[in-house]
Parts: C-alpha cells; sequence; structure tokens
C-alpha cells in the first residue's frame, strides 16, 4: 500500500526508465479503473506544466506497474480524441477535482494514459 491507499485514494506504482538517462523509478500515481485496465492523468496539481514522469511514460510502450497487492507488465498508450474525451469523463466522474486542477493549469490539456495488463505470450507455447 502506498500514501495513497492510506488515504483513500486509489493508486498505481508504476517502474518507468527515464526517456533520456534509462534510469527506472518508482512512480506512484493516483489512478481510476477503466475497463479492465487503469487510467492516470498527467495533472501535475494544476501546474502549467506536464509532469516529468508523463514524458517518460509517452517514450515506453510497457512498464511494470503494482496494484494493490499484485504485480504485472502493463501496455501503455496516451489517448487521444473520442477515446480520451470519454476517459476524461470517466476520470471526471470518479475523481471530480481533476476539473479544479485543470482551471488552475491555464488550459493546458492533461495527458491521459490507459495502462492494460500485458498478455503473457508464454500461455500460447502450451
Amino acid at each position: 500500500m502506498g500514501v495513497l491507499d492510506l488515504v483513500g485514494i486509489p493508486s498505481i506504482q508504476l517502474l518507468i526508465p527515464g526517456r533520456r538517462s534509462g534510469i527506472v523509478r518508482a512512480t506512484t500515481l493516483q489512478c481510476v479503473e477503466f475497463g479492465d485496465g487503469y487510467l492516470v492523468v498527467g495533472s501535475n496539481w494544476g501546474h502549467p506544466s506536464h509532469p516529468a514522469w508523463s514524458a517518460n511514460l509517452q517514450a515506453v510502450k510497457n512498464v511494470r506497474a503494482r496494484h494493490r497487492d499484485q504485480e504485472f507488465q502493463a501496455d501503455v498508450r496516451e489517448l487521444v480524441g473520442s477515446e480520451r474525451s470519454q476517459a476524461w469523463a470517466s476520470i471526471l466522474r470518479a475523481w471530480p477535482n481533476y476539473e479544479l486542477a485543470q482551471q488552475m493549469s491555464s488550459g493546458r490539456p492533461f495527458r491521459i494514459f490507459a495502462l492494460a495488463r500485458a498478455r503473457d505470450h508464454t500461455e500460447d507455447r502450451g
């Protein structure tokens, strides 16, 4: 459990390599369950710039993740267009305070990422 879990905010920990350094860092983020996966939002607490972790997440296709007591590989996709709009509506239903952060950010569109458990291809080998 992380600090966010202790105060009742659902969270996920991601191990994300730096896009320039390659150094893997653990980043704990608020998450919203979405279908079979999770959404994370690059709100940066309403600051005008994107959080560094979101640029690192843009540079990878998958990450190691931990949610509650489960660890898994997760495929990463940044959402755009109508898919992003649908996800944003779900995010606001789960955590309306993101709307306040959006207003504080001077209109910077938050990066939204979908995380899906990576399929274990070893199962295909029978």
